[in-house]
């Protein structure tokens, strides 16, 4: 099946209406079509592998380009240089589906999340950009094994956001100017955050309760309302804290705080580059066994590194 240069809109409202529905398809192509101002689906994909979907125009839909697995997975798909842009929901959403490579897309401007994936593991997301999305640009919930890798997020609430989501890498996105975070972990574990920037968020990366055995290393977390790179874990519930992750090789500077610290546990903090804050690296609350060493702390306004034990 080859479909190019055709354009489609004004689909069905039933729940699985699309532009264009690939449903058990295989080895099809769809090249250069405008699916747009469709009221569900710009383009649907179901239990659906080996095609490619390029070059596409999926704009003011509900969804614009959806792979699911309702009656199998969809996978080894190539999902290469479409707009999905201005959708109620989502740009472009991968459910249940591995194996697939999204690249060079553009999904800006859509309520929710520019590029979703949820239940979806080991796929490629590079070289996109997600902008002014509501959300998020890109989100991750229980996806493992995930690539993310040289997008641009900006102007969205959260740049990059992972949802229990485990075994991913994050590397070389530019994730600045979005409201509140950068780079958001959420329960979220053995993941590699590398090479990333992200400055002038609210947060440049956070660890955020239950966050185990990340790396996070080569980042540039500069200009950030609040904290560069923040760790917090939760008093009272042992296994919610942020434990034994690695902070190693970021570059630092003009936060308030460089690197916060709270209710985390077994850290190790070393080689980064810390300065021009009100506080260079601070450790609060129940923050026990972290191993700090050779950071270049300095030009901060009060203190360079504070560990402080609040009592309840």
């Amino acid at each position: 099946m080859h479909i190019r240069i055709s354009k489609f809109y004004n689909s069905g409202s039933g729940g699985e209406d699309a532009g264009i529905k690939l449903q058990s398809v295989s080895n099809g192509t769809l090249i250069n079509n405008n699916f747009s101002n469709n009221n569900n689906f710009g383009i649907y994909l179901d239990n659906s592998s080996n095609n490619t979907v390029s070059g596409n125009t999926a704009n003011d839909n509900k969804h614009g380009i959806y792979l699911s697995g309702y009656l199998g997975n969809s996978d080894n798909n190539t999902v290469l240089g479409n707009t999905a842009n201005n959708n109620t929901y989502y740009g472009i959403y991968l459910y249940e589906s591995v194996n697939n490579t999204l690249s060079g897309n553009t999904a800006n401007n859509n309520n929710y999340a520019g590029i979703n994936l949820r239940d979806s593991d080991n796929n490629t997301v590079s070289g996109s950009t997600a902008n002014n999305n509501t959300d998020w640009g890109i989100h991750l919930y229980e996806s493992v094994n995930n690539t993310v890798s040289g997008n641009t997020v900006t102007n969205n609430d959260h740049g990059i956001f992972l949802e229990n989501s485990d075994n991913n890498t994050v590397s070389g996105n530019t994730a600045n100017n979005n409201t509140e975070w950068g780079i958001h972990l959420y329960y979220s574990s053995y993941n590699t955050i590398s090479g990333n920037t992200a400055t002038n968020n609210d947060y440049g990366i956070h660890l955020e309760f239950g966050c185990y055995n990340n790396t996070v290393s080569g980042n540039t977390a500069n200009n950030n309302t609040y904290y560069g790179i923040y760790l917090t874990g939760f008093l009272f519930i042992f296994f919610d804290n942020c434990d034994n992750n690695t902070i190693s090789g970021n570059t630092l500077n003009y936060n308030l705080i460089g690197i916060y610290l709270v209710n985390s546990d077994n850290n190790v903090i070393y080689n980064n580059t810390i300065s021009y804050h009100d506080l260079g690296i601070l450790l609060f609350s129940d923050c026990d066994r972290n191993k700090i060493w050779e950071n270049y702390v300095y030009i901060n306004t009060n203190v360079s590194i504070l560990h402080k034990i609040s009592y309840l």
